[in-house]
């Protein structure tokens, strides 16, 4: 009878013990679904984890080796990006997808133009997009800087606004450039976040800056660094880009709780010519290091040992002011000099 449909009691002598119900052929039967037994196998190799039926949310999946291997042959060392500074990026390996590096310089120290040199090597030589989050210089600060830097035309004299014939050439070539800027009062993290997704082919987002001490005025600053760097990792991880914060201080107890995946730390040396670049992982402390010649008046660094680009026609070479006091004396000079030389 239950074969036949029909709910069918079992008696012992007159007393009921048991009820045999009819098989539901569609709910009991093989499923060709090998993803709905726990531990199984999909094709790609890829486990999916036992699921809760009355659970909303989705099974994870589990890469194997094998995938995590596939993935990184894939990519190469051709699809990473770099800072395009050939001693930085053999020390970092260029910036990875997916996690979060800190840039930690003591102000003066040069710490934002790290950033505006992986944006520059991005958007302008491998022609890639940026999302480049200001907070703190402005959208004419930066263009100006990377202008100064392309060309080696005397920031000083940019932020004036007296170009050269060939200046003003290179920044009409830019206006194409694949660089967003976010210079917008209110800049939090989570605004950053809310908007990357929404750049169409993203390849890196930059955060210029998170500044240590606390300002009204900069939701990235004080004791909102933490928050904000979790978020900006998560948006790394979400994303699967390249997320790179510059903190304008080398605090060790700031940069811990800033927890970021790595960590580029800038310190003076001896040589007023050189800076040091220390690259640390999580996990793992300092794994490499790298040297950068400072060439703040024309806002970059310069690979150690590596001569300057040429600069503007008609331009008298000008040594780079490596201390902040020849820095603050160009500064006051401007007004009495023709271009700070």
């Amino acid at each position: 009878m239950a074969a036949q449909g029909q709910p069918q009691v079992l008696r012992r002598s007159r007393t009921p013990v048991a009820v045999l119900l009819p098989v539901d052929t569609t709910s009991s039967g093989p499923s060709s679904d090998t993803t709905a037994h726990a531990g199984a196998v999909p094709a790609g190799g890829a486990l999916n984890s036992p699921h809760d039926q009355d659970s909303s949310s989705a099974p994870r999946r589990l890469a194997t080796l094998g995938d995590a291997i596939g993935s990184m042959l894939a990519s190469g060392p051709a699809g990473g990006l770099t800072f395009g500074l050939p001693g930085l990026d053999a020390a970092t390996g260029g910036l990875q997808s997916g996690r979060l590096t800190l840039v930690a310089a003591a102000p003066n120290v040069g710490g934002s133009l790290l950033g505006l040199a992986a944006a520059r090597q991005t958007a302008l030589v491998d022609n890639r997009r940026v999302l480049y989050a200001a907070s703190g210089p402005n959208q004419a600060d930066i263009m100006r800087r990377i202008i100064s830097a392309e060309t080696g035309g005397d920031y000083p004299r940019l932020k004036q606004g007296r170009l050269t014939p060939q200046e003003q050439q290179v920044a009409q070539q830019l206006v194409h450039a694949p660089l967003m800027i976010d210079d917008g009062s209110d800049l939090t993290a989570e605004a950053i976040a809310e908007t990357a997704p929404y750049v169409p082919d993203l390849a890196l987002v930059v955060v210029d800056r998170l500044q240590a001490a606390r300002n009204a005025r900069l939701p990235l600053s004080g004791d909102r660094l933490p928050d904000a760097s979790q978020v900006l990792a998560s948006l790394a991880r979400t994303l699967h880009v390249p997320v790179l914060a510059i903190v304008d201080s080398d605090d060790p107890t700031l940069l811990g709780l800033l927890d970021a995946d790595v960590l580029l730390t800038l310190a003076p040396t001896g040589d007023p010519s050189k800076v040091q670049v220390t690259v640390a992982e999580r996990d793992f402390g300092a794994i490499a290091s790298a040297h950068l010649s400072p060439d703040l008046l024309h806002a970059r660094f310069l690979d150690a040992g590596t001569a300057p680009a040429d600069r503007t026609a008609g331009e008298v070479p000008a040594r780079s002011l490596g201390s902040s006091v020849e820095r603050e004396l160009a500064e006051a000079a401007l007004p009495f000099t023709s271009g700070a030389q």
